[in-house]
């Protein structure tokens, strides 16, 4: 089976070697291209709603959302919380510290529209058809004596 590109974020965003990691909406990415060159590494989060979307969409919004420099990391991590910000933690080289990272990013979620939509209108239209139908018969059937009733008050 062959692999389908789906998207391409811009050329030289990041470098390999790459480390990724993903949280909602976003995709982290640790370049430790200039670890050897400079002694730093960057954290890269790209923004993963604006796949499918043409680069003429007005809704696309950026595909890099922020970059962030740090000194090159042993090992890092993430960990996704519900209705929290994630966390991102970096083990430095020497493995004596350790540095916690709050992501306080939200992905854009359109509002819920009505469960109805457009069928509001016909729905409550029908449902005051039948209101005033059931009245009508109700009334036209309370003015005609009730044949029961007359026969015991004849006598």
């Amino acid at each position: 089976s062959r692999c389908r590109i789906e998207h391409r974020f811009p050329e030289r965003s990041t470098h390999v070697p790459l480390e990724l990691a993903t949280i909602s909406g976003f995709l982290l990415a640790l370049d430790r291209s200039q670890e050897t060159t400079r002694d730093r590494a960057s954290i890269v989060a790209m923004n993963m709603s604006v796949v499918g979307k043409s680069r003429n969409d007005p809704k696309r919004g950026p595909t890099i959302t922020w970059r962030r420099w740090i000194a090159p990391p042993k090992s890092w991590s993430v960990l996704k919380r519900n209705q929290q910000g994630d966390l991102m933690a970096t083990l430095s080289k020497d493995g004596m510290e350790i540095e916690v990272l709050e992501v306080l990013m939200q992905v854009y979620a359109p509002p819920m529209g009505d469960v109805l939509g457009n069928l509001k209108l016909p729905v409550f239209a029908v449902a005051i058809i039948f209101v005033i139908g059931f009245q009508y018969v109700r009334n036209q059937n309370s003015g005609e004596p009730d044949a029961a009733a007359t026969d015991g008050e004849a006598e």
